[in-house]
């Protein structure tokens, strides 16, 4: 999606081309649903750039900002100039042993002989769900339930009142909305949006390995096992570009040369053999010859 200098439209603010919560049933899906998605995505971002250009219950400065741009006139001309696939950010991925989440980087950051790579980017979540909070109490991080009152204890006053308290602080203080917003005011609340950077860390080949007690001779790249949060950060290319190397690192300079050690000492035990087994046939050829003279001596006889 370009205009006349070119540009990247990805997940530009809170209402964007991210489709949001219309992918959940992705992973799952077979070929068929996930056809039915990819086209949906597509409806939607064509439908959400020609609103953004022509509703007249948008200001013209923003029409006309989206009438500039278009699609690539010189790429996926096989597709009408729409990419053929979907970008799938994450969908299944690898159970192992281990998983690395959004703690795994600062946990432990070194893991000596065990990295594979090294990470330092973001923690980047899209959002997954838009909430509509009419005020700020309606949306809340507390577990389920702290709405129930409890049961009131015949002792221990002061307990039931922080036991009161409690959820109430929650609700007002901890509750995340937008800074300046107040109490009673209506907003819509990105879950799952994350963007948070998590320093420098190693990535550690357990990330790589199925459970041993379901396969032992397996190394998973693409899929990691690793939460959502934590693949949003082992997910960029160029990470995944390094879980590879390590691949390549691995085949060229272990499996390869015990691939051709193997493959010498077949050589040369070949090359051993083939000596003695020459020897053994010069002489059953010897006695053969020997026994075909002395039957032609015993046939030239009177």
């Amino acid at each position: 999606m370009k205009d006349h200098r070119g540009a990247d439209l990805n997940n530009g603010g809170p209402i964007s081309t991210d489709f949001v919560g219309e992918s959940w049933t992705y992973p799952d899906a077979n070929y068929t649903e996930r056809a039915k998605i990819v086209d949906a995505h597509k409806l939607y971002t064509q439908s959400f750039l020609w609103f953004m250009s022509t509703d007249p219950a948008l200001n013209q400065s923003i029409r006309t900002a989206f009438q500039k741009f278009g699609l690539c006139k010189d790429e996926f001309t096989e597709t009408d100039n729409w990419p053929p696939n979907l970008y799938v950010r994450a969908a299944r991925r690898l159970l192992g042993a281990a998983v690395f989440n959004q703690n795994t980087p600062s946990l432990n950051r070194s893991w000596g002989n065990e990295s594979i790579g090294c990470g330092s980017y973001n923690f980047d979540s899209h959002t997954a769900e838009r909430i509509a909070c009419p005020n700020a109490t309606a949306c809340r991080l507390g577990p389920a339930g702290d709405d129930d009152a409890p049961a009131a204890p015949v002792a221990a006053p002061v307990l039931l009142l922080l036991l009161y308290l409690l959820p109430l602080f929650m609700l007002l203080v901890l509750t995340p909305r937008p800074k300046g917003i107040a109490l009673s005011t209506g907003y819509a609340w990105m879950e799952g949006d994350v963007e948070t950077g998590p320093g420098v860390y190693d990535i550690p080949m357990w990330v790589l390995l199925p459970r041993a007690s379901e396969a032992t001779n397996l190394l998973v790249v693409a899929s990691p096992s690793a939460s959502h949060i934590g693949m949003s950060t082992l997910r960029m290319e160029v990470l995944l570009a390094a879980l590879v190397l390590f691949l390549l690192v691995l085949v060229l300079f272990v499996l390869l040369p015990l691939v051709l050690l193997v493959l010498l000492l077949l050589v040369l035990t070949c090359a051993l053999l083939a000596p003695i087994h020459d020897h053994g046939t010069e002489r059953r050829r010897d006695r053969g010859a020997g026994y075909q003279d002395g039957a032609a001596a015993g046939q030239a006889d009177p």
